[in-house]
């Protein structure tokens, strides 16, 4: 083997050389990257990962307060909303009697809206007036059943709408005492009513259909003692008067 070539040799070692010298280093290199993280995954997961703290404060660019999540007076976690005039809006979190609700501010700080439970656990949503006061509720009744509830400045009910615990809809308006004085809706069989009551809550009128579906006045004392009726009943119309006992005393055209 003459010099040139001995020389070309040599170089070819060198290079093969090298290559393995690059994938030792390469090889030792990936090892120890490999094992930096497996002890950094190692000491997280040994850490607690868990923020705790009693209240956080959200800010925005200018520094106004815009969210508070913390505790409430009575020690309750509770979620705040702030404008940017730093007034509260809006308050997630739990109210008298550790029910859950939101409650929803104007511009001034007042509560207008509140979504939550009723002291019995029962899903209900409260309207309130400039004055705080509630003049509108709507929820279910102790039956379970959908009922809007409608209030004076006094928060005394006024107006009811809803459904009976067997289902039929009826309409009640009630007077300054919150005494009901009349209703209207769907009697148990299925006709349209009008009843109307006494500041004693007794049923002194009613207006409706009877069974056969024909149009009916009946008109009652204090005792709810029908004393008169007129309308029209199998025979055609008529009227009749009755005394204290429910006997008649007079009708047109009359009985046999």
């Amino acid at each position: 083997m003459d010099g040139p070539q001995l020389n070309t040799l040599a170089k070819r070692l060198e290079m093969v050389e090298g290559r393995q010298r690059f994938t030792v280093a390469a090889w030792v290199l990936s090892v120890v990257v490999l094992a930096v993280l497996w002890v950094g995954v190692q000491r997280a997961a040994s850490q607690d990962s868990t923020i705790r703290a009693q209240r956080f404060v959200l800010v925005d660019p200018s520094g106004r307060t815009r969210a508070v999540l913390g505790f409430s007076n009575t020690q309750a976690p509770s979620l705040w909303l702030y404008d940017e005039k730093g007034t509260q809006r809006a308050q997630i979190g739990f109210g008298e009697g550790g029910q859950t609700g939101v409650w929803l501010d104007d511009a001034s700080g007042t509560t207008r809206g509140q979504l939550g439970f009723t002291p019995e656990g029962r899903p209900s949503l409260w309207i309130y007036d400039t004055a705080s006061k509630n003049r509108i509720q709507l929820g279910l009744d102790s039956k379970g059943q959908p009922n809007l509830w409608l209030s004076d400045a006094s928060e005394t009910t006024r107006g009811q709408m809803g459904l009976t615990a067997d289902g039929r809809p009826l309409l009640w308006i009630y007077d300054a005492a919150g005494k009901g004085r009349a209703q209207f809706g769907i009697s148990s069989k299925g006709n349209p009513n009008l009843w109307l009551y006494d500041e004693s809550s007794k049923n002194r009128a009613e207006l409706g259909l009877n069974s056969n579906g024909q149009p009916n006045l009946w008109l009652s004392d204090e005792a709810e003692t029908t004393r008169a009726w007129i309308g029209i009943d199998s025979k055609g119309p008529g009227v009749g008067f009755y005394d204290k006992d429910e006997k008649k005393i007079w009708s047109a055209p009359p009985s046999e």
